[in-house]
């Protein structure tokens, strides 16, 4: 015999005794819903009895789908409709014939099966919730935060000069900015190579343009190797523009001193 044909016998006979349970916990639950609907159940169990029969019922739906999943390892994590009705309901049905109403034990203790008997069932699809939550690092970010969408690649020409003299140091630049059609923000970085001694003095203008005058910039940032220039539009570019832009670094011999 090949191991399909085993997988096969193996998963037959799982079904099998899946379906046994579970028909013989559907049959006994509505044969005593029928006695109990008769009357004929005139000594009523303790609550410790009630909920240790409960408990029992539940076991065994919660046997019998283990049996189920062990036969068909193809299933989803996720147990069925069927399934999950035919692993609760009976002893859902147990549970609310035996408990008694002014008992607030066998209450107690009939919530608890439920709610454990559920976690149970449902192990997997916990499992893998918690899961995702440790590795979504939305998790763990404080209240109140937003995550900023990633910007397209930017699209930057630039040309930069670097002087060294007596008088300090000195690295100017000519960049030219293009802008996708919609675009209103664009940060640029400017590196510093080498870094210098100490943060330097940062200027930056855009050069004027007869077809775009709405363009403006400033400094964001200042290091010591390197600047960002934020750029605005007072509106979205609606094709695609360029902007010249001239920034100028300065580490001044004096400055360097006092510093």
């Amino acid at each position: 015999m090949n191991s399909s044909s085993q997988t096969t016998d193996r998963a037959r006979w799982s079904f099998r005794l899946a379906v046994t349970i579970w028909t013989s916990l559907l049959l006994g639950s509505w044969l005593l819903a029928g006695r109990s609907v008769a009357g004929e159940l005139s000594s009523p169990l303790s609550p410790l009895h009630s909920w240790l029969a409960t408990g029992a019922v539940a076991l065994l739906g919660l046997l019998a789908e283990i049996i189920h999943r062990i036969g068909s390892p193809s299933l989803s994590p996720t147990p069925r409709p069927l399934v999950a009705t035919l692993s609760l309901a009976p002893m859902l049905t147990v549970g609310l014939i035996l408990v008694a109403p002014s008992a607030p034990v066998a209450w107690t203790g009939l919530a608890v099966t439920s709610v454990t008997a559920t976690l149970v069932l449902y192990r997997n699809t916990v499992r893998r919730q918690i899961v995702h939550a440790r590795r979504d690092p939305r998790s763990s970010r404080p209240p109140g935060t937003s995550v900023t969408p990633t910007q397209p690649a930017l699209e930057l020409s630039q040309t930069l000069r670097r002087h060294r003299d007596s008088n300090g140091d000195r690295l100017d630049g000519d960049l030219t900015v293009h802008w996708r059609h919609g675009q209103r923000h664009q940060l640029v970085h400017v590196p510093f190579v080498p870094a210098f001694e100490e943060l330097p003095e940062v200027t930056c203008t855009c050069e004027p343009s007869p077809s775009d005058e709405s363009v403006r910039a400033r400094v964001a940032d200042v290091q010591r190797f390197g600047t960002r220039i934020e750029l605005r539009r007072s509106g979205p570019a609606d094709h695609r523009q360029s902007t010249d832009l001239r920034i100028s670094a300065t580490l001044s011999e004096s400055a360097h001193r006092a510093a």
